[in-house]
């Protein structure tokens, strides 16, 4: 289940969605900066880390965007390994469609997305979460 492709009808949701959002991001970013918002001030802070000191499993993702906006893709994944993961996988998968269905299926090389690629998603948030975690409690290492 987890390794066999998504059909036809969900594979083009999530192209058109992604495409979407893509789109949507880049408009708000643009128009962040352009207002000169500080990006970083927007989000509020995490309020389990507030309240306990803990991370939580989102911890560090909004810091990892902004490195990876920043194009320090090593800093955006100590900060949290999902982003770039994400940012990469979304890319290939849009770029390979859009390849893909521009050529008329001549080139076929649109990458075809399976539940696994999700299940990788929440491996890597927990464990980014317990590395975390780990690193603040046993040597004091923080974000």
């Amino acid at each position: 289940m987890l390794l066999k492709p998504v059909d036809e009808r969900e594979q083009n949701a999530l192209f058109s969605a992604g495409w979407a959002i893509t789109w949507l991001l880049a408009a708000g970013y643009a128009a962040a900066r352009a207002a000169g918002l500080p990006l970083d001030k927007l989000v509020p802070p995490c309020v389990l880390r507030t309240l306990t000191g803990f991370y939580c499993p989102g911890c560090g993702g909004t810091r990892a965007v902004l490195a990876l906006l920043r194009g320090d893709v090593l800093e955006s994944l100590y900060c949290h390994p999902l982003v770039v993961y994400a940012a990469a996988l979304s890319a290939w998968f849009l770029i390979s469609n859009t390849v893909q269905r521009l050529s008329h299926g001549k080139i076929r090389i649109g990458m075809r997305y399976r539940h696994i690629y999700a299940a990788v998603a929440v491996a890597l948030t927990i464990l980014s979460m317990l590395v975390h975690n780990i690193l603040k409690i046993v040597f004091g290492i923080e974000l």
